[in-house]
C-alpha cells in the first residue's frame, strides 16, 4: 500500500516477485537432484554408504537476550530497558525497539530471533571482528629483571656490575576461541571451539621488541606468545570437525570407486568431496608475562670478572635457569658452575681465572703443571714438553724430531740426514761411506766380502751364489744367465768357452769335459750324460756313449746297438745300411752276388788261400769262386762260390765272409740254390 501511494508500478513488482519465487523454486528442485545425484537419496543411507557423522549439541554460553544485548552495547548502542520486556537501543542518533518474543512482524518493534535476518547480520557483525580480554602482567620489566640478577650474584658473594638482556619470551595462559569452518561442494560445517592454553606450551622469542607492552589491538596471535600451529593442531582434534572429515573422505573413497575408470569423473568427485578447513582466531582471553634471557657481568675478585646466564620471569621476580652452585677444588669456595674449568693436568675443576693457557695448544692447568719450553721460551703444560735426549732439556713435544733408527727424540741441531733412505737419524748414528763418501745410516752399512770397503747397502750387489755383498765392479757376470758372482766363482765351458754358473755346466761321462747343459744327451741304454759330439746317434735320434756302441762286422765301424741287426746269412751283426731282401734281413753285398745281381771279382788274389778254408767247410772241392766284394774297410771279402754235387748235375750257390787280416772265415757259410734270379736259403756251416 505504501509503495502504492509513493506512485511505485505495484502490478509490475508483484509480477517481477512471483517470476523470482518461482525460479527459485525451480532452482532449488535442480539442486535437490544434483544433491541426490552426488550425495544418494536420503531412503539409500540405511542401506549403503559411510556412517551418518555424530555431531555434538551445540552448547551457547549466552541466551539469545544476553547476547544481542551485550552485542549492541560492544557495539556503542545504549540499551534502555521497557516495561514488557523490550528494549530501546541508542546508536547515532537512531532509536529501535528490539524484542526476544512474539512473531516476526509486531508494529514497529524489531524481533532478534535466531533465524531472523536482524540477529544474523548482528551475529556476523560481532564475530567479524576478534575481540580480547588479554593482561599484560609484567610491569617495570627491566627493573624487576636486575633486581632478581643482583640478588643472585649477591649469594655467592660476587660483586655485581651489569646486565646485558640477550632474549625476550612472551607466554599466553588462558583460552582462546577458535572459528572452524570446514565445506564440501554442497555441504559445510562451522563450530566454534575453545581451547585452553598453558604457558609452557605457548612460548614464542619475540627478541628486544618482546619488552613494549602488549597492544590494545591484537593482529597477530603469536604477538601474545600463543603458537599457531599447536591451536590448528587442537582445533583439528574436535569431535564435530573430525566427524564431518571423517564422513566426506569415507563418501569420497565410495564415490570414486563407483566411478570406474573415468578418470575425469574421479578428479571432479575428489574436489567435491575433499574437505577444505578454514580456520580464524575470534575470541582471546587470559594473561601474558614474559621470560627474560640475560648475561650477568660480575667480579668474584679484583680483576676477575665472569658472566653467566640466567633466564628469569619478571613478574614473578623469580630464575627459571641458572647455573649449579659448585665448589672451586682449588680454593673452596662457591661459585657458579660455569665460572669453573677443568685444569687439564690434574683433573680438577677451579676457577677461570687461576688457570694458564699454554701459548702452543690453548689448554689450561693451574700454574705448577707449566713449564717454560728451552727453544721457544714460550710456556707450555707439562705434557706438551719432553726431555731431549741428547741435552737433556725440556723442549715442545713437537719441535723434538724422533731418530728413525733409534727411536731417540732430541733437538733439530742434533739431527744429520741418511743421503740413501732421507731419514732423519743423529748425526752419532751416521757414518760415511768408503765408496762415495756419502752419510748413511749406520745400521744399513755393509762391507764388500771382496775389497773390505764399507758402505751402505745401497751401493751393493749380492752374489747369486753366496749371497754376500760386493761392488758392482768388483762382480763376474755369467755369460748364460747374466747374474753377478764374487771373483773365482765362475767356470769355463770346454765347448763355448764362455765363463758361467758351475750350476749351468754338466760333466760328461765319457770325456770328463765340462761344458753346458744345452750341448749334453742322455744314452738310451745308460741314461749317462755326456756331449753330443762325442755320442753316437742311431737313425732314430737315440744316443749311446762310444763305449756302448757295437760294431759292424761287414765294415767294422761301431753303430747304436739299436742300429745293428743279425744278417741271416752269416748270423753276423750288420750295420742296417748295409742289409738288404724281406725285412732287411741278409748283407746286401753278399746277397746280391748270390743273386747275381753283382759280378765283380775284387781281391782276387786272395782266391787262393780262401780256397783251403771253404774246402774244409764245404768237404768238397767241387766248387769255384764266381765273385767277391771288397768291405768299406777293406779288411773283409762277400764271396760267392758255385758248389756242383751229384755229378754237377745239381748246382747251389754258397756264400760267405772271409777276413783278409785274419784270414779266416767269418760267421757262417750260406748254402742255397738259384732259381729264376732268386736265390733262397737251404742250410748253413
Amino acid at each position: 500500500m505504501l509503495d502504492s501511494l509513493a506512485g511505485k508500478d505495484v502490478v509490475e513488482a508483484t509480477r517481477i516477485a512471483e517470476k523470482s519465487i518461482q525460479d527459485a523454486k525451480i532452482k532449488l528442485e535442480e539442486e535437490q537432484i544434483n544433491i541426490n545425484t552426488l550425495l544418494g537419496r536420503m531412503g539409500d543411507a540405511a542401506d549403503m554408504g559411510p556412517k551418518c557423522p555424530s555431531l555434538p549439541e551445540t552448547n551457547h554460553s549466552m541466551d539469545i537476550c544476553s547476547f544481542v544485548l551485550a552485542a549492541q552495547e560492544s557495539l556503542g548502542a545504549k540499551v534502555i530497558p521497557q516495561s514488557d520486556n523490550s528494549y530501546i537501543c541508542e546508536l547515532n542518533h537512531e532509536r529501535e525497539l528490539i524484542r526476544f518474543e512474539g512473531t516476526d512482524v509486531q508494529g514497529d518493534n524489531i524481533l532478534y530471533a535466531p533465524g531472523t535476518s536482524v540477529f544474523e547480520r548482528l551475529v556476523s557483525k560481532i564475530i567479524s571482528k576478534p575481540l580480547h580480554n588479554v593482561e599484560d602482567v609484567d610491569k617495570n620489566v627491566e627493573e624487576n629483571t636486575e633486581k632478581v640478577a643482583q640478588s643472585w650474584v649477591a649469594n655467592f658473594n660476587g660483586e655485581f656490575k651489569k646486565m646485558y638482556i640477550e632474549k625476550v619470551w612472551r607466554c599466553f595462559t588462558g583460552s582462546t576461541l577458535i572459528k572452524v569452518r570446514s565445506t564440501v561442494a554442497h555441504d559445510s560445517y562451522e563450530r566454534l571451539i575453545s581451547i585452553d592454553c598453558l604457558p609452557d606450551d605457548h612460548r614464542i622469542d619475540t627478541e628486544l621488541k618482546g619488552l613494549e607492552p602488549v597492544t590494545e589491538f591484537i593482529d597477530d596471535p603469536s604477538g601474545v606468545g600463543m603458537i599457531p600451529d599447536q591451536l590448528t593442531e587442537k582445533a583439528m582434534s574436535d569431535v564435530g570437525v573430525s566427524e564431518f572429515c571423517r564422513f566426506y573422505k569415507e563418501r569420497m573413497v565410495q564415490e570414486i570407486a563407483a566411478a570406474g575408470s573415468d578418470v575425469r569423473k574421479k578428479k571432479k568427485l575428489e574436489d567435491e568431496f575433499t574437505p577444505r578447513i578454514e580456520m580464524s582466531l575470534v575470541g582471546l582471553q587470559g594473561t601474558v608475562h614474559r621470560q627474560l634471557q640475560v648475561k650477568v657481568l660480575y667480579d668474584l675478585e679484583p680483576a676477575a670478572e665472569y658472566t653467566s646466564t640466567l633466564l628469569i620471569v619478571p613478574s614473578e621476580k623469580k630464575i627459571i635457569e641458572s647455573p649449579d652452585l659448585s665448589k672451586c677444588e682449588s680454593t673452596g669456595r662457591i661459585v657458579p658452575s660455569d665460572c669453573l674449568d677443568k685444569c687439564e693436568i690434574s683433573g680438577l675443576k677451579v676457577l677461570r681465572h687461576l688457570l694458564i693457557t699454554s701459548e702452543k695448544s690453548g689448554r689450561r692447568a693451574l700454574p705448577e703443571y707449566t713449564v717454560i719450553c728451552s727453544l721457544t721460551k714460550k710456556r707450555l703444560l707439562n705434557d706438551e714438553v719432553e726431555k731431549s735426549a741428547i741435552s737433556g732439556e725440556l723442549v715442545t713435544s713437537s719441535l723434538l724430531m724422533t731418530s728413525a733408527l733409534s727411536g731417540k727424540r732430541a733437538e733439530p741441531k742434533f739431527f744429520g740426514r741418511c743421503e740413501f733412505t732421507s731419514s732423519e737419524v743423529l748425526k752419532s748414528e751416521l757414518a760415511v761411506s768408503q765408496i762415495s763418501g756419502k752419510k748413511y745410516r749406520i745400521d744399513e752399512q755393509m762391507q764388500s766380502v771382496v775389497s773390505k770397503k764399507t758402505g751402505h747397502r745401497q751401493e751393493f750387489i749380492f752374489c747369486a751364489e753366496t749371497n754376500q755383498p760386493l761392488l758392482v765392479s768388483e762382480a763376474e757376470t755369467c755369460e748364460v744367465t747374466k747374474k753377478v758372482v764374487i771373483p773365482g766363482l765362475l767356470e769355463l765351458c770346454e765347448v763355448s768357452k764362455k765363463k758361467v754358473l758351475p750350476s749351468e755346466l754338466e760333466k760328461s761321462a765319457v770325456s770328463g769335459k765340462k761344458a753346458l747343459k744345452k750341448f749334453f744327451v742322455s744314452s738310451s741304454i745308460s741314461n749317462a750324460r755326456f756331449l753330443e759330439e762325442e755320442a753316437i746317434r742311431s737313425i732314430e735320434g737315440n744316443f749311446c756313449s762310444p763305449l756302448e756302441a757295437k760294431k759292424c762286422s761287414w765294415s767294422d765301424n761301431k753303430y747304436h746297438p739299436d742300429d745293428l741287426k743279425i744278417c741271416n746269412l752269416t748270423e753276423l751283426p750288420i750295420y742296417v745300411g748295409y742289409l738288404s731282401g724281406k725285412n732287411q734281413a741278409g748283407l746286401e753285398p753278399l746277397v746280391n752276388l748270390l743273386r747275381g745281381v753283382e759280378r765283380r771279382t775284387d781281391e782276387q788274389e786272395e782266391w787262393g788261400p780262401i780256397a783251403d778254408k771253404v774246402s774244409k767247410v764245404l768237404q768238397s772241392k767241387n766248387w769255384t769262386v764266381e765273385s767277391a766284394i771288397l768291405s768299406p774297410d777293406k779288411k773283409k771279402l762277400a764271396i760267392c762260390f758255385e758248389v756242383k754235387t751229384w755229378m754237377g748235375l745239381k748246382i747251389r750257390y754258397a756264400g760267405l765272409l772271409y777276413s783278409i787280416q785274419d784270414a779266416n772265415i767269418i760267421g757262417r757259410v750260406a748254402l742255397g740254390k738259384l732259381e729264376n734270379n732268386d736265390w733262397s736259403f737251404e742250410e748253413s756251416f
